[in-house]
Order: C-alpha cells, then sequence, then structure tokens
C-alpha cells in the first residue's frame, strides 16, 4: 500500500466528485487503489473492484457546511479539512 497518499489529489477527487453528483445515480463514493496509489470516485452504487478501498461511500449535500466552488472545495480538503483526510487514512 502506498503510505504517503496524494492529498492534493484526493482533495481534487472529492471536489469534482462532489460536483458531479447531480449526474449520478447514487451518491458520490471515493475509491482509493493502494497498488497505483490513486483515488477515484464512481456511483456508491458500483461496488469496489477487488483491489480498491472504498474510503468514502456517499458525499452528501452539504457534508463540507460551506458554499464552494470546485476549485475552493479542494484547496479547503487539501490545506484545512485534517480531521476529514484523517478519517481517510484510517480507512485504508
Amino acid at each position: 500500500m502506498n503510505k504517503n497518499p496524494d492529498r492534493k489529489f484526493f482533495s481534487e477527487i472529492v471536489s469534482e466528485a462532489y460536483f458531479s453528483a447531480d449526474k449520478i445515480m447514487g451518491l458520490p463514493a471515493i475509491d482509493y487503489d493502494p497498488t497505483a496509489g490513486k483515488f477515484s470516485w464512481c456511483s456508491s452504487l458500483t461496488p469496489a473492484s477487488e483491489n480498491e478501498i472504498r474510503v468514502e461511500e456517499g458525499l452528501e449535500e452539504g457534508i463540507f457546511g460551506f458554499d464552494f466552488t470546485q476549485v475552493e472545495l479542494a484547496e479547503y480538503i487539501a490545506n484545512h479539512a485534517d480531521h476529514y483526510w484523517n478519517s481517510i487514512i484510517e480507512e485504508m
């Protein structure tokens, strides 16, 4: 497993998923592939593959509690959302 997952890339994936929620069925979910060391997102209705870890089940509207643009949300997660990031690391 990649012991140093990329928080900046993670924040960009979460932001993209969060702002694309209206384009999918279910809620956005975040998966981590420890072999590749990469995060990805999909619908919560899609199961994670055998080599992926589901680190976020569903990004519900308002989960971050503020009005952000996609870029602002990515910056917030990358630079300020330590509790959220630490909970994701624990899932891995």
